[in-house]
Protein backbone atom coordinates (compact mmCIF):
# COMPACT_ATOMS: atom_id res chain seq x y z
CA UNK A 1 0.00 0.00 0.00
CA UNK A 2 3.26 2.25 0.96
CA UNK A 3 4.37 1.68 -2.58
CA UNK A 4 1.07 2.30 -4.23
CA UNK A 5 0.82 5.63 -2.64
CA UNK A 6 4.45 6.03 -3.41
CA UNK A 7 4.03 5.79 -6.90
CA UNK A 8 1.12 7.76 -7.54
CA UNK A 9 2.24 10.48 -6.00
CA UNK A 10 5.14 10.18 -8.14
CA UNK A 11 3.01 9.78 -11.32
CA UNK A 12 0.93 13.09 -10.31
CA UNK A 13 4.35 14.94 -9.89
CA UNK A 14 5.34 13.79 -13.41
CA UNK A 15 1.99 14.75 -15.10
CA UNK A 16 1.92 18.74 -12.67
CA UNK A 17 5.70 18.88 -14.65
CA UNK A 18 4.38 17.73 -18.01
CA UNK A 19 1.39 20.13 -17.68
CA UNK A 20 4.10 23.31 -16.64
CA UNK A 21 5.71 22.30 -20.15
CA UNK A 22 2.54 22.04 -22.11
CA UNK A 23 2.73 18.52 -22.51
CA UNK A 24 -0.63 17.22 -20.75
CA UNK A 25 -3.69 18.75 -19.71
CA UNK A 26 -5.57 19.42 -16.27
CA UNK A 27 -7.51 16.40 -16.92
CA UNK A 28 -4.54 14.05 -16.98
CA UNK A 29 -3.13 16.08 -13.81
CA UNK A 30 -6.44 15.83 -12.19
CA UNK A 31 -6.71 12.07 -13.11
CA UNK A 32 -3.04 11.66 -11.29
CA UNK A 33 -4.20 13.67 -8.80
CA UNK A 34 -7.16 11.50 -7.63
CA UNK A 35 -5.35 8.65 -7.63
CA UNK A 36 -2.55 9.83 -5.15
CA UNK A 37 -5.30 10.79 -3.23
CA UNK A 38 -7.26 7.67 -3.32
CA UNK A 39 -3.84 5.98 -2.49
CA UNK A 40 -3.26 7.98 0.59
CA UNK A 41 -6.82 7.13 1.57
CA UNK A 42 -6.67 3.13 0.93
CA UNK A 43 -3.13 3.19 3.37
CA UNK A 44 -5.01 5.26 6.33
CA UNK A 45 -8.06 2.55 5.88
CA UNK A 46 -5.61 -0.18 5.98
CA UNK A 47 -3.46 1.14 8.65
CA UNK A 48 -6.71 1.73 10.77
CA UNK A 49 -7.79 -2.11 10.29
CA UNK A 50 -4.85 -2.73 11.48
CA UNK A 51 -4.64 -0.75 14.44
CA UNK A 52 -8.55 -2.23 15.30
CA UNK A 53 -7.17 -5.99 14.63
CA UNK A 54 -4.26 -5.30 17.11
CA UNK A 55 -6.57 -3.71 19.41
CA UNK A 56 -9.29 -6.66 19.38
CA UNK A 57 -5.95 -9.58 19.90
CA UNK A 58 -5.12 -8.20 22.62
CA UNK A 59 -8.56 -7.92 24.26
CA UNK A 60 -9.23 -11.50 22.83
CA UNK A 61 -5.69 -12.64 24.49
CA UNK A 62 -5.71 -10.55 27.33
CA UNK A 63 -5.72 -12.57 31.03
CA UNK A 64 -8.29 -11.58 34.38
CA UNK A 65 -5.76 -9.49 35.54
CA UNK A 66 -4.10 -7.79 32.76
CA UNK A 67 -7.93 -6.55 32.57
CA UNK A 68 -7.80 -6.26 36.16
CA UNK A 69 -11.00 -8.62 36.23
CA UNK A 70 -9.34 -10.86 38.95
CA UNK A 71 -11.61 -11.31 41.68
CA UNK A 72 -9.69 -11.63 44.84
Amino acid sequence: MERERTLAEQLASAERRRFDLGSSDFFLVNQREESATNAEIKLIEARARIAADRAELAAATADASALRLDLQ
